[in-house]
């Protein structure tokens, strides 16, 4: 019953949030903030993760299971899944790196905080995810129709690099953009400690009882408390970055409204005229 209605639902819900924050990041202004590229990287990986992660398993319910059924099948959908959300935890550390770095004093720090080695970041972190996993991929088999992992959980080392934004403006003021920008990485990084916790805690409890005699009752539970932990939230995850946006960023929800503007603007074939006000930019719609 989860799987079937929670999954579908925050399915639908997650793919609708992660293409109009793909809309959002992917505007010129926010183009130029290392930050936002981050974030953007991030939604691509949400993008992948959420639908190769859970789709096949909602297929399942009521159709054969193919990724149990063949090797490659197994090895490609962990492959992909793995690389991915590797890539999102990355991203998310550097995006909280940036963050840091763009509120420092310390020149040598904030020069850190530069469009130019944001992508620099992402591509080589990319990379290098996409090289590394082919490597655990191969340790997937299939026994009695589920998968089994013959080697242990990855960790995964990010290395302290980052980028700084402001070059010759003051560094003790921060543009609206950039305060809501720290606002929502801090708030969606929190949130992602808190979800994933619990399934942390659950793998100690799992190795420290490992050994002992269980019963059936006990493993049923066991089992449901992994799916709900592994699963269920941490796909979750995947979903809700653009609610926790648009709920903690007024600079987002004005971004969005832009683009629900130029959206109806090109169906209605309206013309766009852009106002500033104040270094913000408003959209009007001529009749």
């Amino acid at each position: 019953m989860l799987t079937r209605y929670g999954m579908s639902t925050y399915v639908a819900f997650g793919n609708l949030g992660n293409l109009l924050t793909l809309a959002v990041f992917s505007q010129s202004e926010q183009l130029k903030s290392p930050c936002s590229l981050y974030l953007l990287s991030m939604t691509i990986c949400n993008l992948i993760c959420l639908n190769v992660g859970i789709i096949p398993i909602i297929y399942s319910l009521d159709h054969i299971d193919i990724s149990s059924q063949f090797v490659i099948v197994c090895q490609i959908q962990f492959y992909i899944r793995h690389s991915f959300f590797q890539m999102m935890r990355t991203y998310k550390v550097l995006a909280c790196i940036d963050r840091y770095a763009i509120c420092s004093v310390n020149v040598n720090i904030r020069s850190f905080s530069k469009r130019k080695i944001a992508i620099y970041l992402i591509i080589i972190f990319a990379l290098f995810w996409l090289t590394t996993v082919i490597f655990f991929g191969w340790s997937r088999t299939i026994e009695n129709g589920s998968f089994m992992k013959s080697l242990k959980q990855l960790r995964s080392r990010v290395q302290p690099r980052i980028e700084d934004k402001e070059k010759s403006q003051s560094i003790n003021v921060l543009r609206k953009r950039d305060r809501d920008l720290i606002k929502i990485v801090f708030i969606e990084v929190i949130f992602y400690v808190i979800s994933t916790m619990p399934f942390s805690i659950y793998l100690i409890y799992k190795m420290m009882t490992d050994y002992l005699i269980k019963s059936r009752e006990r493993k049923q539970i066991e089992s449901f408390i992994n799916y709900i932990f592994q699963s269920f939230i941490m796909y979750l995850n995947t979903g809700l970055p653009f609610y926790i946006y648009i709920s903690t960023s007024s600079s987002f929800r004005r971004d969005l409204k832009r683009i629900f503007i130029k959206f109806y603007a090109f169906i209605m074939r309206k013309q766009i005229r852009y106002e500033l006000d104040d270094s913000v930019r408003t959209i009007t719609i001529r009749h």
